[in-house]
């Protein structure tokens, strides 16, 4: 018992700094949750930016829910302004778009992450178009990037 107790707690030490955890439900979270309710094709939409008291890059929003880990170097990217559309090979029907998260002002604040489902014969220009719709929605929704924490 005392082996599992002191393995826990290492386990938990090393989840904190490579994880965000939320204290609490807050705006980012239903912001994501309720664009990707108008869009059945999107799997999943991660926001990613650095919260509070942090020095680097979370997902700190996602629907589905999911740990919101360390953003890679992909996502980096997307936060300087190179946004990525590819065709999963695996998933010919599914897309995976990063995008650039910005604030209504347009100020780049992190990234968007979403993957997607289309229609047979749908080409990474429709993903795109789509991804973009995704965007506008969520930076109209952005008045800053202290808004995304915010509780609800």
């Amino acid at each position: 018992m005392v082996f599992f107790n002191v393995g826990r707690s290492f386990a938990q030490e090393l989840a904190s700094s490579d994880v965000y955890v939320a204290p609490q439900r807050f705006y980012a979270q239903k912001l994501v949750e309720d664009v990707r309710a108008k869009h059945p094709e999107v799997i999943y939409l991660n926001l990613r930016t650095i919260p509070p008291d942090r020095t680097e890059s979370f997902k700190v929003a996602s629907s589905p829910p999911s740990r919101g880990g360390k953003s890679d170097q992909a996502d980096l990217d997307a936060e300087h302004g190179k946004s990525l559309v590819e065709q999963i090979k695996e998933a010919p029907q599914e897309f995976r778009v990063l995008l650039p998260l910005r604030d209504v002002s347009g100020k780049i604040i992190g990234n968007i992450a979403m993957r997607m489902k289309l229609a047979q014969g749908k080409t990474t220009s429709d993903a795109m178009k789509l991804a973009e719709r995704v965007d506008r929605e969520l930076q109209s929704g952005i008045p800053s990037k202290a808004k995304l924490f915010e509780p609800v």
